[in-house]
Protein backbone atom coordinates (compact mmCIF):
# COMPACT_ATOMS: atom_id res chain seq x y z
CA UNK A 1 0.00 0.00 0.00
CA UNK A 2 1.49 3.35 -0.98
CA UNK A 3 -0.49 5.48 1.45
CA UNK A 4 -3.02 4.96 4.17
CA UNK A 5 -4.62 7.44 6.52
CA UNK A 6 -2.18 7.78 9.39
CA UNK A 7 -3.44 6.81 12.81
CA UNK A 8 -1.96 8.53 15.87
CA UNK A 9 -0.16 6.13 18.23
CA UNK A 10 1.91 6.77 21.31
CA UNK A 11 5.69 6.57 20.97
CA UNK A 12 5.68 3.85 23.66
CA UNK A 13 3.22 1.75 21.58
CA UNK A 14 5.26 2.27 18.41
CA UNK A 15 8.49 1.22 20.16
CA UNK A 16 6.77 -1.91 21.50
CA UNK A 17 5.46 -2.81 18.03
CA UNK A 18 8.91 -2.23 16.47
CA UNK A 19 10.52 -4.44 19.13
CA UNK A 20 7.99 -7.21 18.43
CA UNK A 21 8.41 -7.23 14.65
CA UNK A 22 12.08 -6.23 14.40
CA UNK A 23 13.77 -3.52 12.38
CA UNK A 24 12.55 -2.94 8.81
CA UNK A 25 14.58 -4.70 6.13
CA UNK A 26 14.54 -4.94 2.35
CA UNK A 27 15.68 -1.47 1.33
CA UNK A 28 17.31 -1.17 -2.06
CA UNK A 29 18.98 1.29 -4.37
CA UNK A 30 16.64 2.52 -7.09
CA UNK A 31 17.79 4.04 -10.41
CA UNK A 32 16.73 7.63 -11.08
CA UNK A 33 16.96 8.70 -14.74
CA UNK A 34 17.03 12.23 -16.12
CA UNK A 35 19.06 14.07 -13.47
CA UNK A 36 22.50 14.61 -14.97
CA UNK A 37 25.58 15.54 -12.97
CA UNK A 38 23.80 15.52 -9.61
CA UNK A 39 23.91 13.26 -6.58
CA UNK A 40 20.37 12.02 -5.86
CA UNK A 41 19.41 11.24 -2.26
CA UNK A 42 16.62 11.47 0.31
CA UNK A 43 13.54 10.38 -1.68
CA UNK A 44 10.04 10.73 -0.32
CA UNK A 45 7.91 7.66 0.03
CA UNK A 46 6.40 6.67 -3.33
CA UNK A 47 2.91 8.14 -3.65
CA UNK A 48 0.08 8.16 -6.18
CA UNK A 49 -0.76 11.49 -7.82
CA UNK A 50 -1.70 12.68 -11.27
CA UNK A 51 -2.20 9.08 -12.42
CA UNK A 52 1.41 8.14 -11.64
CA UNK A 53 3.48 6.56 -8.88
CA UNK A 54 5.77 9.44 -7.90
CA UNK A 55 8.71 10.16 -5.61
CA UNK A 56 10.22 13.56 -4.93
CA UNK A 57 14.02 13.40 -4.60
CA UNK A 58 16.81 15.70 -3.46
CA UNK A 59 19.50 16.30 -6.07
CA UNK A 60 22.80 18.08 -5.39
CA UNK A 61 25.60 19.07 -7.79
CA UNK A 62 28.02 17.31 -5.41
CA UNK A 63 28.12 16.02 -1.87
CA UNK A 64 29.69 19.20 -0.46
CA UNK A 65 27.91 21.80 -2.62
CA UNK A 66 24.73 23.25 -1.07
CA UNK A 67 22.61 23.89 -4.15
CA UNK A 68 19.90 21.28 -3.69
CA UNK A 69 16.83 20.98 -5.85
CA UNK A 70 13.81 18.74 -5.45
CA UNK A 71 12.68 16.88 -8.58
CA UNK A 72 9.52 14.84 -9.10
CA UNK A 73 10.11 11.41 -10.65
CA UNK A 74 7.64 8.77 -11.83
CA UNK A 75 8.04 5.04 -11.69
CA UNK A 76 9.19 3.40 -14.91
CA UNK A 77 9.72 -0.31 -14.46
CA UNK A 78 12.14 -0.93 -11.59
CA UNK A 79 13.37 2.69 -11.51
CA UNK A 80 12.13 6.27 -11.65
CA UNK A 81 12.50 9.02 -14.27
CA UNK A 82 12.24 12.77 -13.90
CA UNK A 83 8.85 14.12 -14.90
CA UNK A 84 9.88 16.63 -17.55
CA UNK A 85 7.15 19.26 -17.07
CA UNK A 86 6.87 18.96 -13.27
CA UNK A 87 8.03 21.79 -11.02
CA UNK A 88 11.62 21.75 -9.74
CA UNK A 89 11.82 23.23 -6.27
CA UNK A 90 14.72 24.88 -4.41
CA UNK A 91 14.36 22.52 -1.45
CA UNK A 92 16.46 19.94 0.37
CA UNK A 93 15.15 16.72 1.88
CA UNK A 94 11.60 16.59 0.50
CA UNK A 95 8.77 14.84 2.31
CA UNK A 96 5.10 14.32 1.54
CA UNK A 97 1.85 13.82 3.42
CA UNK A 98 -1.86 14.42 2.82
CA UNK A 99 -4.04 16.89 4.70
CA UNK A 100 -7.70 17.38 3.81
CA UNK A 101 -7.27 15.21 0.71
CA UNK A 102 -4.51 17.46 -0.66
CA UNK A 103 -0.85 16.70 -1.22
CA UNK A 104 1.38 18.55 1.23
CA UNK A 105 5.01 18.64 0.12
CA UNK A 106 7.68 20.07 2.37
CA UNK A 107 11.40 20.54 2.37
CA UNK A 108 14.21 22.63 3.77
CA UNK A 109 15.02 25.93 2.04
CA UNK A 110 18.38 27.57 2.62
CA UNK A 111 18.47 31.33 3.16
CA UNK A 112 21.61 32.93 1.75
CA UNK A 113 23.29 36.18 2.79
CA UNK A 114 26.52 37.52 1.29
CA UNK A 115 27.29 34.18 -0.39
CA UNK A 116 26.92 32.10 2.78
CA UNK A 117 24.09 30.19 4.40
CA UNK A 118 22.45 32.53 6.91
CA UNK A 119 19.54 30.33 7.97
CA UNK A 120 17.18 27.60 6.86
CA UNK A 121 13.45 27.03 7.13
CA UNK A 122 11.06 24.20 6.40
CA UNK A 123 8.67 25.27 3.62
CA UNK A 124 5.30 23.63 2.99
CA UNK A 125 3.35 23.56 -0.30
CA UNK A 126 -0.12 22.14 -0.91
CA UNK A 127 -2.28 21.26 -3.90
CA UNK A 128 -4.50 18.73 -5.61
CA UNK A 129 -1.63 17.82 -7.94
CA UNK A 130 2.15 18.16 -8.10
CA UNK A 131 1.46 20.68 -10.89
CA UNK A 132 -0.71 22.92 -8.68
CA UNK A 133 1.39 23.07 -5.51
CA UNK A 134 1.14 26.49 -3.87
CA UNK A 135 3.18 27.89 -1.01
CA UNK A 136 1.40 27.22 2.29
CA UNK A 137 3.75 28.41 5.06
CA UNK A 138 7.26 28.20 6.50
CA UNK A 139 8.37 26.98 9.88
CA UNK A 140 10.61 28.99 12.21
CA UNK A 141 14.14 29.96 11.15
CA UNK A 142 16.79 27.31 11.87
CA UNK A 143 14.20 24.54 12.26
CA UNK A 144 14.33 21.41 10.11
CA UNK A 145 12.36 18.16 10.30
CA UNK A 146 8.92 19.65 10.93
CA UNK A 147 6.26 17.15 9.95
CA UNK A 148 2.47 17.34 9.72
CA UNK A 149 -0.07 14.55 10.03
CA UNK A 150 -3.84 14.62 9.64
CA UNK A 151 -5.39 12.97 12.67
CA UNK A 152 -8.53 10.84 12.46
CA UNK A 153 -10.64 13.62 13.99
CA UNK A 154 -9.49 16.13 11.34
CA UNK A 155 -7.02 17.99 13.52
CA UNK A 156 -3.42 18.38 12.34
CA UNK A 157 -0.53 17.04 14.40
CA UNK A 158 2.72 18.99 14.16
CA UNK A 159 6.00 17.23 14.94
Amino acid sequence: MLRNKIEAKSAKMQLQQLSERGMPTGGKIVSIHGIAERVVTNPTIPFLADGMEIMAVRADPGRDLPASKTYFCRREGEGFSVIKNAPVMELEDPFVTWIGGKIVLGGVRLIWKDGAIDAWVTDFYSGDSIYSLQYLFSGPRHMKDIRLVELNDGRIGVF
